[in-house]
């Protein structure tokens, strides 16, 4: 047991590591760790001590995770003319739900010792992506990517003194490492907000949020922005009301003095409002009404989960009558709905509301000032920044985000386990003659 400990530990840091650099890396050490903890599963099955830790008390969720599955193969084979190892792969995009099982396996483990243990894990995150952020300003400023290329060969989002380009830190593309970095940053705010810890490192975390805040303000993605906005507020709010209007009146601080300071930051506020300014924005409203004649068309088991943007340039002739942009959904509603039908869309609102609930639940029955409160309200942060964001961006099928979601899922499960684990335990000794 203590050599797996060890092996898991490995694993796991260097998953965190790559969460903030590399997708090879998350898919490499991601379900290296999955593999790893499902063998010795399979090998230990008969030994008390290894437990299979259960994502629903009730199994509902692992219910609706596999008719998820089923949903998707049969759109893989009811879909009109894929090639065959995209259909294949139409399935293989659910394997987020066996690197769920193992990252919450991995962090059950953990928690057996001490359950307090486990937010270390996120100083490896906070620092990783701090120094992402570093990188990605060094891009905006000096449009140096790597190997001292240059990052972009697009003109740059904004003019002013200083010519900005945007940031997208270690990741080949702006918004995935925005959507990223917002999740990170709800957690460390949480931390800062929620846990008991000494003065310094409360000041620190703040430290970390801020620069996260800047390092969202630089990649220039008006999705994140938002959601950003939406998920500090809804998270100071939930901790205290008067930390809620702090969070307001800074952020309005903030847009006010990027608008006047910087010309592309006006600019991509204003074409919030007046979309036809904007072609990016009205290329999302032709994409959308492209996926909702896909749903119209495959209404029960969609066209084929992720495979959307396969169908894009023969829907946009028969939509809009010419070519358009090919690509996916820019939304994770539409994308699902057209993608896996209402089947797969009802499955899947009721997977993701239903890990919503769980970190509600942590939250609320967490005491004030525990880790486990903290967790909560992170997750509960990152999730409504998540699912904002993806209204105008197809967040959960981008494997970068999911990575990182998956995780902030992962210990919201393993803190419930740990809880459960330790109220069975003082019931048991309650019980006990004396």
């Amino acid at each position: 047991m203590r050599i797996f400990k060890r092996l898991l530990s490995v694993f796991f840091v260097l998953y965190c590591v790559s969460l903030a650099t590399t997708m090879a890396g998350m898919e490499t050490f991601g379900y290296g760790l999955a593999i790893f903890v499902f063998a010795y599963m399979a090998l230990n099955w008969k030994n008390p001590s290894v437990h299979f830790p259960r994502l629903s008390p009730n199994f509902s969720v692992e219910w609706a995770m596999i008719l998820m599955v089923l949903v998707a193969i049969v759109g893989a084979i009811a879909s009109p003319h894929l090639p065959v190892k995209d259909r294949i792969d139409c399935v293989g995009q659910q394997r987020w739900m066996l690197l769920l099982y193992a990252l919450t396996a991995c962090l059950a483990v953990f928690s057996l010792d001490n359950p307090n243990s486990l937010p270390k894990a996120f100083w490896i995150l906070f620092v990783c992506f701090a120094v992402a952020v570093l990188f990605g300003i060094f891009q905006s400023l000096f449009n140096v990517g790597f190997f001292f290329r240059p990052a972009y060969t697009r003109p740059p989002d904004t003019f002013g003194p200083l010519t900005i380009y945007r940031a997208r830190g270690f990741f080949s593309n702006c918004m995935s490492f925005a959507y990223s970095l917002g999740q990170v940053a709800c957690f460390a705010f949480a931390f800062a907000l929620a846990a008991d810890i000494p003065p310094k490192i409360r000041r620190l975390l703040y430290a970390f949020f801020i620069w996260f805040v800047i390092g969202i303000c630089f990649t220039f993605t008006r999705g994140a922005w938002l959601g950003s906005i939406l998920a500090f507020v809804a998270m100071g709010l939930l901790w205290n009301k008067k930390v809620g209007i702090q969070i307001i009146v800074a952020i309005a601080a903030l847009i006010a003095i990027g608008s006047i300071v910087s010309p592309g930051v006006r600019f991509r506020l204003k074409s919030i409002f007046h979309t036809h300014s904007d072609v990016s924005i009205e290329q999302r409203f032709q994409v959308w009404r492209v996926n909702l004649q896909m749903f119209k068309d495959h209404p029960l088991f969609g066209i084929g989960y992720g495979y959307n943007y396969y169908y894009t340039p023969e829907y946009n002739l028969k939509v809009l009558g010419h070519p358009g942009f090919n690509g996916n959904a820019h939304d994770n509603y539409l994308e699902v709905l057209a993608g896996s039908g209402i089947f797969g869309f009802v499955l899947w609102l009721f997977i993701c509301g239903y890990f919503f609930w769980r970190t509600w639940i942590l939250y609320r029955n967490s005491s004030n000032g525990s880790w486990a409160k903290a967790i909560g309200l992170g997750g509960l942060g990152a999730q409504i920044f998540f699912h904002f964001g993806g209204l105008t961006q197809t967040t959960f099928f981008d494997a970068k985000n999911v990575h990182v979601l998956m995780l902030g899922w992962a210990f919201v499960l393993a803190h419930d386990i740990a809880n459960r684990r330790s109220a069975n335990r003082a019931t048991v000794i309650e019980g006990r003659p004396a």
